[in-house]
């Protein structure tokens, strides 16, 4: 049977349980000491196991042990501040006697525990002296009259979260904040911003904070500031002084005198939720005594006075244990599609508790046999409903995922607005900041201010960042996928349509229009995902479709990325997109042809790829000259091709046309002219003209590194060419340095798995294994 006695008790041990040897090598010497009066009939030690019963409510006895002690013992050691239990045990002690028995003590010892005094006893041998020290300060401390306990006072709002996950350190980082170090300045742990996006838990975690740490605050106050500053700390005045509740003071009068009052030396906890921002809020933060405020607000642009912490999103671990929890399903149960489901529906949530929340209460309500995977096709087929609908039972703080960010919205600038409007079309990946300033003409607040646009948009960014809707680090922002998702989805058409447009227009602008060249990639790698985000867009609605010219770019960045098979669908559609915008004879259609055939070409289509090269060679000249630039690349493509396909001599034919016109019109070391140069040298080397071939192959490597530069990927492939002539006439130590710079370089500048890096990869292992080396030629083989 518990003990449900009302006593006070001296002492409390406090210790890991994997500790117990020592709590109990501990309780045996307090005894022998003389701390424990009459064991059986008076004891005055609390000790776990002596005093807890089976069948009694343990959480509750420890709490009410650690309520009723006057001095708390905690024994450190590295496995203490791991407990669940004893890094809370210590707070609001009357007393706190530290006991280093193992590790470092800055490793072992919690930032709150640092202002008492460590005692350092030793487990192992007798050391006398330390125990008697450690027995002396006992008995001094315990000598002191208990001092008189503030009269606890408790206004909190909601109950504690029933599944709390994935939170635990920041509950400890909020509370280590406020408890500084002692020799910390005395205003830094006086109050701590909790800032985050809607929907994050802000105000769940502040709750938590009261339920784990209630035992350090006599005093515990909860100001909803939706309510009003001054009507909430009327009420907390009438509970202090509950005498001067009816004596006529004006709500006014009573909000000062509680504010003064909590700036005394009690200790006291204050929790401002839902601030708006820090100008509404600082007047009413105690700025002296005892009182430690903790705030939570979707601003997070707070001033250095109030240090902030910023919650982050849930990992995706705790987000699927919080589904499962919630929605009242055993993971054991669950067949793995509805396991892969659960991470699934995670992701599409963007691991935001209350979206998460609200998803696992409506399946938790509609039974045992509707599932993950059903309602995510529910929610995939209209996110509008399921996160702008109220589910009952699924939180204490009903506002559903859109209102709760509408509220917020409204408060943005008119041009922050914009952003967010346009940033509806983006992925939620890196944007970056010039991307935005490419924007501005698309944007009505700012696009008469050309002199002023990047002061206007960093502005605009940091508005977005200081109510939590967008990340902004100075260069890149970044957004939350439901934001971007409900914001875009409570749209009109026409506004959608407009939307959509803007984005275009803008990646286009700042998307360099040969999306293919070495150069530009830095660009188009920030922009891809970007651009497929619009096309998929576009794809799912009737409202808009994707251009030409943005399937074009796509197609022809994912082309020399190394994905010919994205590339063609996208380069398809780009054909499709031009001859129904243009007509088949238009020179953007005409070029696409040229460009579909590239693709075709590297997915090994040669046959196809030959049709829409010829179809670009022939219709450019009914356009343009027979020597103009784009006809001779279709030249060069064709013969490429043909060369693919076994017809040497009309490849080499078009491949001489087309060197002789680059060598009038573009010049002897134009780019174009050393691709087609490389491109003759290889066809030649390969049918065994070594002679001719070699020329023109050294010729296009040199020029190649002098122009371009030793790493641009045509220099690479002019070297990876050379290798290969210079193996086939028997020359292997040269070939093998070319093949080996080359596959170094490809590595660094294309990464490991781009085809030209694994074409290096197997031509150094051909060239090794044609030398005799076959155990240097095996691991590159596989």
């Amino acid at each position: 049977m518990c003990d449900q006695a009302c006593r006070t008790y001296d002492v409390f041990i406090s210790y890991a349980s994997t500790d117990l040897a020592l709590a109990q090598r501990l309780y045996d010497r307090l005894v022998v000491a003389g701390f424990n009066g009459d064991d059986t009939k008076n004891p005055r030690i609390w000790f776990d196991k002596k005093r807890l019963n089976h069948g009694c409510d343990w959480p509750r006895e420890i709490k009410a042990g650690c309520e009723s002690s006057r001095i708390v013992l905690p024994i450190l050691t590295p496995r203490w501040k791991l407990s669940e239990w004893t890094r809370y045990e210590t707070y609001g002690a009357e007393r706190v006697v530290p006991i280093l028995c193992e590790g470092d003590l800055g490793a072992v010892m919690t930032p709150p525990l640092t202002r008492w005094q460590v005692a350092t006893v030793s487990f192992d041998g007798d050391n006398s002296h330390s125990w008697q020290l450690l027995f002396e300060r006992l008995r001094s401390l315990l000598s002191e009259p208990a001092p008189v306990k503030t009269e606890r006072l408790m206004r909190v709002r909601y109950r504690p979260a029933e599944h709390f996950v994935g939170r635990e350190r920041d509950l400890l980082a909020i509370h280590e904040a406020l408890h500084p170090d002692p020799t910390a300045d005395l205003t830094q742990g006086r109050v701590r911003a909790i800032s985050a996006l809607g929907g994050v838990g802000k105000t769940t975690i502040a709750r938590q904070y009261v339920e784990k740490f209630w035992r350090l605050y006599p005093q515990i106050f909860w100001v909803d500031t939706r309510i009003g500053y001054q009507a909430e700390f009327a009420t907390i005045h009438d509970m202090l002084f509950p005498e001067r509740a009816s004596i006529g003071l004006d709500i006014a009068q009573k909000a000062r005198t509680a504010f003064a009052a909590l700036n005394d030396q009690t200790e006291r906890l204050l929790i401002l939720d839902n601030a708006e921002n820090e100008i509404s809020a600082q007047t009413w933060i105690p700025k002296n005594g005892g009182c430690r405020t903790i705030i939570t607000s979707r601003f997070a642009g707070w001033s250095s006075a109030v240090k902030t912490l910023y919650l982050h999103l849930l990992e995706p671990e705790p987000a699927r244990e919080l589904l499962l929890r919630r929605a009242e399903r055993d993971t054991v149960a669950l067949p793995p599609e509805e396991l892969e489901a659960i991470a699934a529906l995670a992701a599409d949530l963007g691991w935001l508790p209350l979206a998460l929340e609200q998803a696992a209460a409506y399946i938790c309500r509609q039974g045992h046999r509707f599932g993950f995977a059903a309602y995510r096709c529910l929610y995939q087929n209209n996110p509008v409903r399921h996160l702008g609908d109220v589910t009952p039972g699924s939180t204490e703080y009903p506002e559903p995922v859109f209102t709760t960010w509408s509220i917020t919205i409204e408060k943005l600038g008119r041009t922050a607005k914009e952003l967010l409007h346009m940033a509806a079309y983006l992925a939620d990946t890196a944007i970056p900041f010039r991307f935005w300033v490419a924007a501005a003409p698309n944007l009505e607040t700012i696009a008469q201010h050309s002199t002023i646009v990047e002061d206007e948009i960093r502005e605009a960014l940091v508005n977005l960042k200081d109510y939590s809707m967008a990340d902004f680090d100075g260069e890149d922002t970044r957004f939350h996928n439901l934001v971007q998702t409900v914001h875009r989805l409570h749209l009109s058409e026409d506004e959608q349509r407009a939307g959509w447009k803007a984005v275009e227009t803008t990646i286009l602008r700042y998307g360099p229009n040969d999306s293919w060249r070495f150069e530009n990639w830095a660009v188009w790698r920030a922009l891809i995902s970007h651009s497929f985000k619009l096309h998929d867009l576009a794809a799912a609605t009737p409202i808009v479709y994707s251009s030409g010219d943005l399937c074009r770019r796509i197609a022809l960045y994912e082309w020399k990325q190394g994905d010919p098979k994205q590339a063609l669908s996208f380069a398809h559609f780009a054909v499709h997109a031009f001859e129904k915008d243009f007509g088949e004879n238009h020179h953007k259609t005409l070029a696409m042809y040229g460009d579909l055939g590239n693709v075709l070409e590297s997915c090994g289509d040669y046959t196809e790829a030959e049709i829409y090269f010829r179809r670009s060679v022939e219709g450019q000249k009914t356009i343009v000259w027979e020597s103009h630039p784009a006809v001779l690349v279709g030249k060069v493509n064709l013969g490429r091709v043909l060369w693919r396909l076994g017809r040497i001599a009309e490849a080499e034919t078009l491949l001489r046309q087309a060197l002789e016109g680059h060598r009038r019109f573009l010049g002897p070391e134009h780019p174009d002219t050393l691709m087609n140069m490389d491109i003759l040298a290889t066809m030649l080397a390969e049918e065994g003209h070594y002679g001719r071939a070699e020329p023109l192959n050294r010729q296009a490597l040199e020029a190649s590194e002098r122009v371009l530069g030793p790493e641009h990927p045509d220099t690479l492939i002019s070297m990876i060419h050379r290798a290969l002539l210079l193996a086939n006439k028997g020359d292997y130590a040269q070939a093998e340095l070319l093949n080996r710079r080359a596959l170094e370089a490809n590595e660094r500048v294309l990464g490991s798995e781009h085809p030209s890096t694994l074409t290096s990869v197997f031509n150094l292992a051909a060239l090794l294994f044609r030398k005799g080396d076959y155990a240097g030629a095996k691991p590159l083989f596989k």
